[in-house]
């Protein structure tokens, strides 16, 4: 009797510990679905809060570029007065707009690099390293720039403002390092829309059963198409990677997009078009 009670015993520890293995192995899978979860919801709100800090700081760039050309127009008017008139008055007035302009100019400046740097930061389809690189040298004009916008805000005599202006002109390199990044934002679209097209593609083949492929041969001829104008997009993509990593290769791909982009373009175009009909089959 004693035996049979603790077998009946052995037998109802397994049944515990087997179901409480099942239970944890539950748990555990719960938490993973709840963490991969949360982490898409906490990605998906990034995303929404990257993408309304870019929508506000193109609205500060637009509002700042438009009170920059007001205060441009102003100081325009004060040059001519001056030009004409040579008079202290008219020197003084000069010189007020003269910072008024250029402090003005620092701002749409800031905003300018602030909202490429957000958008440099959004991209998907630049190489980390690169981003970094063009992230960290975003940063420093900014710093720069904010530095110079709080000095000259601080001066008032005619000199003063003279020397905050050549001191502007020390700030090397925001044409070049815009053209690079507008360049690098521009391949990185395209580079994203073959990044996209990939895996559609496997997923429409997927679809397809081998055999209804072999049995429909404008089925078939369209697969290999796609693949044929996705794999020049690829070719053509990888050796405008190899001449953007070129010295002052992005700044010619910036003055020649257009034709830079093109062949990437047409083959992408024409992929899409594709997987469109593909779709329909």
């Amino acid at each position: 009797m004693s035996y049979q009670i603790n077998n009946k015993n052995k037998k109802i520890s397994l049944i515990l510990f087997f179901c409480l293995v099942v239970a944890l192995a539950m748990v555990r899978v719960h938490l993973v679905r709840a963490d991969e979860s949360a982490a898409k919801t906490d990605l998906i709100w990034q995303k929404e809060r990257l993408e309304a800090e870019i929508t506000q700081a193109r609205q500060d760039y637009n509002q700042s570029l438009e009170e920059y050309r007001n205060k441009e127009r102003v100081y325009d008017i004060a040059y001519d007065q001056y030009a004409s008139l040579k008079t202290l008055a008219t020197l003084e007035d000069l010189v007020v707009k003269t910072k008024a302009v250029a402090v003005s100019r620092d701002q749409v400046l800031m905003n300018y690099f602030e909202l490429l740097k957000l958008n440099l930061f959004a991209s998907e389809g630049v190489e980390l390293s690169v981003k970094n690189q063009y992230l960290n040298l975003i940063e420093d004009k900014i710093g720069l720039l904010k530095k110079h916008h709080e000095r000259l805000q601080e001066k008032n005599s005619q000199s003063e403002v003279q020397e905050s202006l050549e001191d502007f002109a020390e700030i090397s390199d925001l044409e070049k390092i815009s053209q690079q990044v507008l360049a690098l934002l521009a391949i990185s679209r395209l580079q994203r829309v073959y990044d996209l097209a990939i895996p559609l593609k496997k997923d429409i083949d997927s679809f397809r059963d081998l055999e209804e492929l072999s049995a429909l041969s404008a089925l078939v001829r369209a697969s290999e198409e796609t693949d044929k104008t996705l794999g020049q997009a690829k070719s053509n993509l990888k050796l405008l990677w190899e001449k953007a990593e070129k010295t002052n290769s992005l700044e010619t791909i910036y003055r020649n997009l257009t034709t830079e982009l093109n062949p990437v373009y047409i083959n992408l175009s024409q992929s899409l078009t594709y997987l469109g009909e593909l779709l329909k089959l």
